[in-house]
């Protein structure tokens, strides 16, 4: 098998369209396809013909019927080459290629009744290569581990992240992201997962790799066909996880707009597919020659037995939805303990142990500390202590709402240039109060949060605070010693979460007044050249909220403003 593994169907698709047409390709697979040299497989071949001259009859032994034979013969011959490739369990392969025995003829071909209506169509292109591909892959000794994995903590992780990402304007983080990037972690303590099998001189030899190549199963439509693409990062191990999702994302990319480069395709170590996008909890995949591993990565839900368990009990009974991780890997090189022992290190890094989800939350610069793995004390579903419990969390609630509107602002982005992240502040915290990620979806009083006396779940309860006190605006209002004063700016602001979408023309006002704001400026510079003036440079937002302003204080009927 090429380098370019379960690619190599695609490849030879695009060489065949450039054979044809050199233009028809970009630049840089006209250079590489300028001394490629397809491999002489079956599928290559067939693809190749098949693109270059018109579809010929396919017969099972690979030749026309003799033009001596009578035309009884050429038609029986036609009936079984043009009827099923198999029948009654017999494999096609046992039919041998020179005259087929009247007994075989007899056992393989279908009824004179069905023979006309059934035909057999020849794999052409990408998918005869697929299918190439599975066929060699049988000579890949594999086993798989399995494990089942609680993913809460990735997922309430994930929304805090994204988040933060969507008020910054950053990427968007996928579950994907977060597994696969694991995935490579546990391979730097693994590096025997990366190992490749060879034979030289009929002796086997294991093939140390000190980059890992993490090859990502891309299905995209083409053609109103569904092709498997798999791409790779190159030496993904080296990548902080920022750069990891901006590699990630450029292959997607990539692959959807059709600019993949040959390089892309070369050199992959392991792979990972994702079943579980499409619902399917657990894959084998198989594993393709000149790979280490291949791992699958099922779907996140609750386990069936819980399918019909309302949302309210779920969260009492501290129930986590599960994600099942498949490790299928080459046998000859990794033996089960290493990969089951791998897998163990996944299901740590996914729990946040050696500070997992701490460094990615410092590397985008998330101005909270992550959910950290806890213990469920919830005893009021055992009856044992409840109110005492419930009152406890229920106070505790009401600490970190109020912690929110007096230090919020500690949190809040304010720096444009996003030199310095902003100091922990416990008070802040869930930890600091004895809740858990057990708590998010459980109901408490919230005391008037965003005007309401009905409880609210702990997370929409988060989501509110921080939202309103720790994102672009930093709000101190507490200290005001006027009540009605302070409920007026609260209830406001929380409703509203300090947000206020913009018409277009007012989008298109502040545009207007800020380029005046910078006209003047430039005006002054050029026209008073050494004047000693203050520059209103860094200060240019202030002018459309003065616009604002006065504005709305007309309107309320003041005549002046100084």
């Amino acid at each position: 098998m090429s380098s370019f593994g379960q690619n190599s169907g695609f490849v030879d698709e695009l060489y065949a369209r450039y054979l044809e047409d050199p233009q028809s390709v970009g630049e840089s697979w006209r250079e590489f396809f300028a001394d490629y040299r397809p491999i002489g497989s079956q599928s290559s071949n067939l693809a190749l013909e098949a693109m270059r001259q018109n579809a010929k009859p396919t017969y099972l032994n690979g030749h026309a019927p003799s033009a001596m034979a009578d035309e009884d013969s050429a038609a029986h011959a036609a009936r079984v080459t043009n009827g099923p490739a198999v029948s009654s369990g017999v494999a096609a392969s046992v039919v041998p290629t020179g005259h087929v025995p009247e007994i075989a003829t007899k056992a393989l071909a279908p009824p004179p009744a069905k023979a006309e209506q059934q035909h057999a169509e020849p794999l052409k292109g990408i998918a005869a290569k697929i299918a190439e591909n599975m066929s060699q892959s049988l000579r890949v000794p594999t086993a798989t581990s399995v494990r089942t994995i609680a993913v809460k903590l990735l997922e309430e992780n994930r929304k805090l992240v994204n988040e933060h990402q969507s008020s910054t304007s950053g990427a968007k983080v996928s579950f994907t992201h977060m597994v696969a990037y694991a995935l490579v972690r546990a391979i730097e303590k693994h590096p025997s997962m990366n190992d490749g099998f060879v034979e030289r001189d009929g002796k086997p030899h294991r093939i140390p790799r000190k980059s890992t190549n993490i090859g990502l199963a891309i299905d995209i439509e083409r053609k109103g066909e569904r092709v498997l693409l798999v791409p790779n990062i190159k030496d993904a191990g080296r990548l902080s996880f920022l750069q990891f999702v901006a590699a990630y994302d450029d292959l997607v990319a990539k692959a959807r707009s059709n600019k993949l480069m040959p390089d892309d395709y070369a050199g992959t170590t392991v792979s990972i597919t994702n079943p579980g996008m499409i619902g399917t909890q657990l894959s084998v995949p198989r594993l393709m020659d000149g790979q280490a591993a291949i791992f699958g990565i099922g779907s996140i839900g609750f386990p069936p037995e819980y399918s019909g368990v309302s949302p309210q009990v779920i969260s009492e009974l501290g129930l986590s939805r599960t994600m099942t991780v498949t490790s299928t890997y080459d046998h000859r090189v990794i033996q089960g303990a290493e990969s089951g022992a791998f897998l163990r290190d996944v299901e740590k890094l996914l729990l946040g142990e050696e500070k997992f989800y701490v460094k990615i939350f410092d590397e985008l610069d998330v101005p909270y500390e992550p959910l950290l793995w806890a213990n469920d004390q919830n005893v009021e579903v055992f009856g044992g202590g409840r109110d005492m419990d419930a009152i406890r969390k229920q106070a505790d609630v009401l600490q970190l709402i109020r912690a929110h509107r007096v230090r919020g602002h500690l949190y809040a982005h304010l720096d444009p240039l996003s030199i310095e992240s902003p100091p922990l502040h416990p008070e802040l915290e869930l930890s600091n109060y004895g809740l858990t990620v057990w708590d998010l979806d459980r109901r408490f009083m919230a005391g008037k949060l965003a005007g309401s006396r009905e409880p609210m779940a702990l997370r929409d309860v988060m989501e509110t605070l921080r939202e309103t006190y720790c994102r672009h605006i930093g709000v101190e209002y507490m200290h005001i010693p006027y009540s009605e004063q302070r409920d007026w700016l609260q209830v406001r602001m929380e409703t509203t979460r300090n947000t206020a979408p913009f018409t277009n023309d007012e989008q298109e006002r502040i545009l207007k007044k800020l380029n005046a704001a910078e006209a003047f400026e430039r005006f002054l510079h050029t026209t008073y050249v050494g004047q000693k003036r203050f520059s209103l440079e860094g200060g240019e937002t202030l002018i459309p909220m003065l616009d604002f302003l006065l504005e709305d204080a007309g309107k309320a009927g003041v005549e002046g403003a100084v």
